[in-house]
């Protein structure tokens, strides 16, 4: 597992490249702890080289979303692939999830403009 940081949009970004379980999960979690320690209200995972996740990666991006909420702050899952989605999807995850497709999808979270993602949760779980 590695983390990538990179600059999407003007925002901090960040990649996670690999698998985010039960064993890369307390690494993810100490780094995005340490973020939102130092003051961040937006953070960005750019997930498209993610190539699994398990309860505990889950349990990660839960727990990093409540605490940016208490500090008005968000967390944003970007570019996930279609088989962590439909895992998403299938485990109603998908409505507690700030989730952007693309740059276009990004923009519109960003502008607190995100309408689609109950039509997407519905799209999915059709599947």
């Amino acid at each position: 597992m590695e983390m990538i940081k990179k600059d999407l949009m003007g925002q901090e970004c960040y990649g996670i490249r690999g698998e985010m379980d039960m064993y890369h999960a307390p690494i993810i979690k100490r780094i995005l702890d340490k973020l939102i320690g130092q003051g961040a209200q937006t953070i960005i995972l750019d997930m498209s080289e993610t190539d699994y996740i398990d309860s505990t990666g889950i349990g990660v991006a839960i727990t990093t979303m409540k605490s940016l909420k208490t500090v008005n702050g968000r967390l944003v899952l970007f570019r996930v692939p279609s088989d962590i989605m439909n895992l998403l999807a299938k485990t109603n995850m998908l409505d507690f999830f700030l989730i952007a497709d693309d740059h276009e999808d990004l923009e519109k979270v960003l502008a607190g403009r995100d309408e689609g993602r109950k039509e997407k949760a519905a799209r999915l779980t059709r599947i």
